[in-house]
């Protein structure tokens, strides 16, 4: 498994790994949808991108259709599970809707839900509401691990 995040993820990466033993992280503070192909292209060339791939990236930007396609197409045939987003950005609401769109167009990939646990939960966010303090990281890191048991079938 590869995850491919931003810095919710990052937050998150000691909590994921401790459930999902072996999955290789790459997140880093304000990386964007957009950024994907590039890095899905490097993770490849280094033998880094699974069979399973997590895509955390509906925080920092809006997302169009034709940027999420452009992922998907950038990880090929791969399993791929795509993490909503939550947070009070006028772009992440209708992020979410993209992701669970490009979803249902593709019998590979599946959309993991932060967005309704942490919308359930809020006090497991720190205080800017986007980011898990430490006891929502765990939660974030079962959403994930439920992503990808969903995308194995």
């Amino acid at each position: 498994m590869t995850l491919i995040g931003d810095s919710v993820a990052l937050g998150s990466a000691g909590a994921i790994s401790g459930r999902l033993d072996g999955i290789l992280i790459d997140a880093r503070v304000s990386r964007q949808m957009k950024d994907l192909p590039d890095l899905a292209a490097s993770l490849k060339g280094k033998g880094q991108l699974r069979d399973y791939v997590v895509v955390a990236l509906a925080t920092n930007s809006t997302l169009s259709t034709g940027v999420v396609e452009r992922a998907v197409s950038a990880l090929g045939d791969r399993h791929v599970v795509l993490v909503n987003g939550y947070g009070d950005r006028s772009w992440i609401g209708p992020g979410n809707k993209v992701l669970a769109a490009v979803a249902k167009k593709h019998g590979n990939v599946v959309v993991a839900d932060w967005r309704s646990v942490a919308a359930e939960n809020r006090h497991l966010l720190g205080p800017d509401g986007i980011h898990p303090q430490l006891s929502g990281t765990d939660a974030y890191a079962r959403v994930i691990e439920r992503g990808l048991a969903a995308a194995a079938g």
